[in-house]
């Protein structure tokens, strides 16, 4: 799964996973097989009643006014990931019911999160390990708020768990805790925000399969959790139920996490990757999985970063976006599903100035507000129904005005 600020901080990068998804194995190691990101069964239990104003619609309805800020949602909706009171998918973009002044997005595997201009933050969707945070494992087809009184600055989404940012830089995280993600230093999930301890000061946070990373205002990286790949870049393969610093790395603003992979970005524009890489997802022309950071060779100059199930996105400070690793519904970009194990450009897409990546499919937005996607298209996260996959970035029917976007693992995010 993507992270995403508040309009005084630097936006992050999560899936993104985002976007990646199902992450709901307890086992440290080894990691789970990922098939990639399996189905969960959907149960659909009764919504707690709209915020005052707003009305649910299915697919075939006639949407309501959005509130002032709502975002948008498309794509699959079996667990009510789409935030529009139904369990039905949706081609077509539409505001989340009940949602205003949201300034940031995140999406999980069919969960997604909503941040707040105050620092309240909302959840809807899938709920079993209770990564929407309202002390239930009740999926909520509606926008619901997440239990704390912490303000938070920034949200993150990883499989199955959830991070947070407080406004005093402080990390609190909830749901699956599967290899450790949440960082309590026990196994056990938690349906409300518990505090990580262990790191302070922290600008940003990433959430992949079963771990989890967080980047200070010093620049340097603490992860935990799964590590079955290296993902936690500390040169092991153990898990880690309570943060480590990643002691090669310094001088980083951003982070990104995916299945068994992470990336880091450094304030002087290059891009470090390391743990699992069968898909060459590390960019570093080979297929071989590194314990430790290892610089990308030719990436320069990159202002945002975002991590897929098996590829990755990078934007420059040109506006353009690079991508590499798996293609195989035409996630990269390219124009064909030929993989890439070093960072291609993505054709056509120019002016850019957000990206973010879910399972198989990627988005960016442009400086005139437009959205693009492009890769699978299996449950309309491209916002079109009428192919099953696109290999070039084409714009999103019904998106105007958006600022940044998000990934899970089936559906898609926006906001205004």
């Amino acid at each position: 799964m993507t992270q995403l600020a508040l309009p005084s901080a630097i936006l992050c990068a999560v899936l993104a996973v985002a976007m990646l998804a199902g992450f709901g194995c307890v086992q440290a190691s080894p990691s789970p097989t990922l098939t990639p990101y399996p189905d969960t069964p959907a149960t659909y239990p009764p919504s707690p009643p709209p915020r005052p104003s707003a009305t649910a619609v299915g697919i075939a309805g006639t949407p309501q006014p959005a509130l002032p800020g709502a975002p948008w949602a498309w794509g699959r909706n079996e667990n009510g990931q789409l935030g529009r009171g139904t369990i039905v998918n949706s081609p077509s973009p539409e505001p989340v019911v009940g949602l205003a002044n949201i300034v940031g997005v995140a999406g999980g595997n069919a969960f997604s999160l909503g941040l707040e201009s105050d620092g309240t933050v909302w959840a809807w969707g899938l709920n079993r390990s209770g990564q929407l945070g309202d002390a239930t494992t009740t999926d909520r087809s509606r926008a619901v708020r997440v239990n704390t009184t912490q303000a938070m600055s920034l949200v993150a989404a990883g499989a199955e768990h959830s991070l947070a940012v407080g406004t005093d830089g402080t990390v609190w995280a909830w749901g699956g805790n599967g290899g450790g993600a949440l960082g309590t230093g026990s196994s056990a999930n938690s349906s409300t925000p518990v505090q990580v301890s262990g790191v302070s000061e922290v600008t940003g946070v990433a959430g992949g399969y079963n771990h989890s990373l967080a980047v200070t205002r010093e620049g340097l990286v603490w992860a935990w959790g799964s590590n079955a790949s290296g993902q936690l870049g500390d040169g092991s393969t153990a898990a880690n139920r309570r943060p480590v610093q990643v002691p090669s790395l310094r001088d980083v603003k951003m982070v990104a996490a995916s299945a068994d992979h992470s990336l880091a970005l450094a304030t002087d524009g290059t891009v470090w990757a390391w743990g699992e890489n069968d898909a060459g997802q590390l960019g570093n022309g080979t297929m071989t999985p590194s314990l430790v950071p290892d610089r990308i060779a030719g990436l320069e100059r990159v202002v945002q970063i975002a991590a897929g199930y098996r590829h990755n996105l990078a934007l420059l400070d040109d506006g353009t976006v690079w991508a590499w690793g798996a293609n195989d519904s035409g996630q990269l970009g390219t124009g064909t599903t030929d993989p890439s194990l070093t960072p291609v450009q993505v054709a056509g897409l120019a002016n850019v100035v957000a990206i973010a990546a879910g399972l198989e499919h990627s988005l960016a937005v442009s400086a005139d507000g437009r959205v693009w996607a492009w890769g699978s298209n299996s449950s309309f996260q491209l916002g079109g129904d009428t192919v099953r996959l696109r290999t070039n970035a084409a714009p999103v029917r019904g998106v105007e005005g958006a600022r940044t976007v998000a990934a899970g693992q089936f559906h898609s995010l926006a906001t205004r």
